[in-house]
């Protein structure tokens, strides 16, 4: 089955799609974080040891 769309309605999708997927990106990880005239504090880093579950485990992060 062979759909024959035109070429600009697939392109006004992709963009649709494109742009929502942007937005809600943009709305689950606002950066860069408040306040912006101080040092963020950093809490964690890659392959640092925790051992917050039974088993502990390797950060990745």
């Amino acid at each position: 089955m062979k759909l024959n769309l035109p070429l600009s309605f697939l392109g006004v999708l992709g963009l649709l799609l494109l742009g929502t997927t942007f937005q809600m990106a943009q709305t689950q990880w606002p950066w860069p974080v408040t306040p912006f005239n101080q040092s963020q504090e950093i809490t964690g880093n890659f392959c640092e040891y925790r051992d917050t579950s039974p088993g502990g485990h390797f950060h990745n992060g």
